[in-house]
């Protein structure tokens, strides 16, 4: 009994904790759901959409196409390109952060975004969009019980603003954000 809690303490202790340090466009983001879905249009294993929000449920909110006024988030696409610029599978390893794709190799496009009480997007899109950096995966698993672990310091938009920090995100079972949600 006492191995089996001491290797539940250790596998607990070595979870890592979602986390996003830095502000952008004077907007920071406490970290409170990270989730991740394997975009339509290509292989299931060949790109995928990585958000960190400062809601919980977002799995649920997203499925039920329900957006949070006065929300924060960040949202990554993560792919692999080869020389000919076909998609590769995912795989551990680093991914530059880049509003431009140009050579083959790992990307994470995306940007941070906060919106106001109706939603509106409060962060102009030139100011929250991915310009440079770098996200490293540790561990990705796909399927339902999908799991995707690892960290990143990335720069945003002309100011180059910073942020560094870590996700462990689960998978949820969508395609694709939806197109018009609801903001409640």
């Amino acid at each position: 009994m006492r191995v089996l809690v001491t290797s539940w303490l250790l596998l607990v202790a070595c979870e890592t904790p979602d986390r996003f340090e830095g502000q952008v466009a004077g907007h920071a983001l406490d970290v409170r759901d990270a989730l991740f879905f394997p975009l339509a249009g290509g292989p299931a294993d060949s790109a995928v959409l990585l958000v960190l929000s400062d809601r919980e449920g977002l799995c649920q909110s997203l499925a039920s196409r329900q957006q949070s006024p006065n929300s924060s988030s960040l949202m990554l696409q993560l792919f692999r390109l080869d020389d000919a610029a076909a998609l590769l599978p995912l795989a551990p390893g680093a991914y530059d952060g880049t509003a431009v794709v140009q050579r083959a190799g790992g990307f994470a496009l995306g940007h941070f975004e906060r919106t106001d009480g109706t939603c509106a997007s409060l962060v102009p899109r030139a100011s929250g969009e991915v310009v440079g950096g770098q996200l490293k995966v540790d561990q990705l698993t796909l399927g339902d019980a999908g799991r995707l672990t690892g960290s990143f310091e990335l720069t945003f938009g002309p100011n180059a603003e910073k942020a560094r920090g870590a996700f462990n995100a689960r998978a949820c079972a969508i395609t694709a954000l939806p197109a018009s949600p609801v903001c409640l």
